[in-house]
């Protein structure tokens, strides 16, 4: 029984642990995807002025 305890700890251990690592994974292409879409949206805004900027001359 002890050794089936002990088994079992370890086992939740390691799920646990590759959880996490998951998770950081996870949260780093959230972040990337946050900046990417800044950057596109940036992007955006700044063609959409150059065209207005044309259209005005």
């Amino acid at each position: 029984m002890f050794e089936q305890v002990c088994g079992l700890n370890v086992d939740l251990e390691r799920v646990v642990s590759i959880k996490k690592v998951q998770i950081e994974e996870f949260r780093h292409r959230i972040n990337v995807l946050q900046v990417t879409t800044f950057e596109h949206l940036e992007g955006t805004a700044t063609t959409q002025r150059r065209a207005r900027a044309v259209q005005m001359r």
